[in-house]
């Protein structure tokens, strides 16, 4: 076997990735120049706020507020 060390998944960083709307919120704030810790703290803050159902544009306009603090 040539896998001998080789790490696979994603070494448990307990960060668990946005999906739906939420994913596409923290997108639009990496590709406005965000850093990813940054977009994924305003993006869950923002979810937790306005819920499971809220829209990409509600999402995005919240956590950009919720960056800026």
């Amino acid at each position: 076997d040539k896998t001998g060390g080789i790490a696979l998944g994603s070494g448990g960083s307990g960060m668990v990735a946005p999906v739906g709307a939420g994913a596409d919120a923290v997108s639009a704030l990496l590709n406005l120049g965000f850093r990813p810790a940054e977009a994924s703290s305003a993006v869950a803050a923002a979810e937790e706020e306005l819920g499971t159902g809220a829209t990409l544009d509600a999402l995005v306009r919240l956590a950009l507020r919720k960056a800026a603090k």
